[in-house]
């Protein structure tokens, strides 16, 4: 018997409360553009001199070695086909949306009104008024440099910038669409190198306005030129879009994180969108809770330390974070050398699936955070992934749990999302695993109970093929992830649903054979 849920009160540390700058952003000039209208596109196009920086895919990285936890998690998966759940399923599938832009690295986000959905796969778009039909929105059509150069720096004319990672939400008080996406690596003018996230507003997920957002316009005061971001995530309050990234800075061979605020009635009016912006050099990547009110908090973990995180809190009145470094129990990082040796067979060794944190909420006077790990339950001979956890209860004393964690000894566990409905019912979305050198993913919801501390778990979706699949180049690929989405339902009270989430499987050994879904549960 392994005991792993676990109870304390963190010890705190000081830290040093960052870098701070502020500023605005301005829309792009006559750039309101209306998907699928190319009517003055051109004024949304960047017109400097653009060189796509050509990047190698397929290297996982770099895997830690440190000492390995090998004190195995309780079971906290209650799986039944019985508990009960009404599920509304739909496939985000459409003769317009060119089958290449599928991808087995779907990171599927959404925004919703309840009525219109927008939905990001990653390489695609898509916005549907009745969850069945859905019109492809292309990503690149409004996100490209005008005055392309091939890597000889000869003129080929106009380039795609968008390149993925998308993310989208909408703000219920202002009544808009959010939708990030982040650009390639590219030199502009020769010599910066550097990437565009760019940010776009709508009230109908038709008509858009844009901002652009380069590390070096908004943290050139802190010496950050050539960078670029990686890895946004988004959240709002009643008065401010975050905006979270790492910052990769080509100096220093640093990786950075970084949080900006941008007030949301002035992105709303399409005007000129006031920020304050945090660098923070000890960390790689800072993850924003959803679900904050006029105070938002953020998470991570710390390099090379994985029994500490660090919590920021911003409150709206102030214009700069509070944060402390905390203590939780160990894990395991899913990429270390005691299992990912050079002929590791396991499927997350050869994949780009990191452990960083995918999913936080607020929830009764508490912050929760997931992340992919990895256990043993038999002393280190096998090693079974798991999405970990850490609880902070929102008082004084800061007390810490290991109490939403996803562990089953007979399946492993990954990118776990999870958010409370209006009922107050925690919810949970998340991928498990049938086999750990060629897996098939199938995608599973549960709702917490808090008297067994267990996920009520049911199916959702089942792959029909397993990895590894075949990229663009006819290589194997093993990556899957890197994260899904829940929400909180919007819609009318009569309509009864508690949540809605985005999420995909495998159909194929193409990397474009997935079945991305919408999703809403009752």
């Amino acid at each position: 018997f392994y005991l792993f849920f676990s109870t304390s009160v963190a010890k705190e540390e000081s830290v040093t409360n960052g870098e701070y700058v502020s500023g605005s952003i301005s829309p792009r000039p006559n750039c309101n553009f209306e998907i699928q209208n190319s009517t003055g596109i051109e004024y949304c196009y960047t017109n400097v001199e653009t060189r796509k920086v050509e990047t190698e895919t397929g290297d996982p990285g770099e895997f830690v070695n440190k000492s390995t936890v090998k004190t195995p998690p309780n079971k906290t998966i209650d799986f039944d086909s019985t508990h009960g759940y009404k599920i509304l399923k739909t496939k985000i599938k459409s003769d317009s949306i060119p089958l290449d832009k599928y991808h087995n690295v779907a990171e599927p986000s959404f925004a919703s009104n309840g009525k219109i959905i927008f939905y990001t796969g990653n390489h695609f778009a898509a916005r549907s008024t009745d969850t069945k039909n859905w019109q492809y929105v292309n990503p690149s059509f409004d996100f490209r440099a005008l005055n392309g150069v091939d890597i000889f720096g000869q003129p080929i004319g106009t380039i795609d910038l968008f390149w993925a990672d998308q993310r989208a939400i909408y703000d219920t008080k202002h009544k808009i669409f959010i939708w990030v996406r982040q650009g390639i690596e590219s030199f502009e003018g020769g010599s910066l190198h550097t990437n565009i996230d760019r940010l776009a507003i709508s009230k109908d997920a038709i008509k858009w306005t844009v901002y652009d957002l380069r590390p070096s316009d908004i943290f050139w005061q802190l010496g950050i030129t050539n960078a670029v971001f990686d890895y946004p995530q988004i959240v709002i309050n009643d008065k401010y879009l975050y905006f979270t990234s790492s910052i990769g800075v080509f100096a220093a061979s640093e990786t950075y994180g970084s949080i900006i605020r941008f007030s949301l009635s002035e992105l709303a009016d399409n005007a000129n969108a006031s920020y304050v912006a945090k660098l923070d050099r000890d960390v790689n990547s800072i993850t924003p809770v959803d679900g904050s009110k006029n105070r938002v908090y953020f998470g991570t973990h710390l390099r090379n330390d994985t029994s500490k995180m660090k919590i920021y809190s911003w409150n709206d009145n102030s214009n700069s974070t509070k944060e402390k470094i905390v203590r939780i129990s160990a894990w395991n990082d899913i990429h270390n050398k005691e299992y990912c040796t050079e002929t590791s067979d396991l499927w997350w060794c050869k994949a780009h699936t990191s452990s960083k944190i995918r999913s936080s909420w607020l929830y009764n006077n508490t912050i929760n955070f997931l992340w992919n790990a990895v256990t043993t339950y038999d002393k280190g001979r096998t090693w079974v992934p798991y999405v970990d956890s850490a609880t902070f209860k929102l008082d004084k004393n800061m007390t810490y749990e290991r109490k939403y964690y996803l562990a089953d000894r007979s399946k492993g566990w990954v990118f776990g999302a999870a958010t409370p409905d209006s009922k107050n019912r925690m919810g949970m979305i998340a991928f498990y695993e049938t086999n750990s050198t060629h897996p098939a993913f199938n995608l599973a919801f549960g709702k917490f109970n808090h008297d067994s501390h267990k996920w009520e778990v049911v199916r959702l979706a089942t792959s029909t093929s397993h990895m590894p699949v075949l990229d663009n180049n006819n290589k194997t690929d093993y990556s899957w992830g890197d994260f899904i989405t829940i929400r909180k339902h919007i819609g009318p009270s009569k309509e009864n649903y508690s949540w809605d989430a985005a999420g995909y499987t495998l159909t194929g050994k193409m990397y474009y054979n997935v079945n991305p879904y919408f999703i809403r549960i009752k």
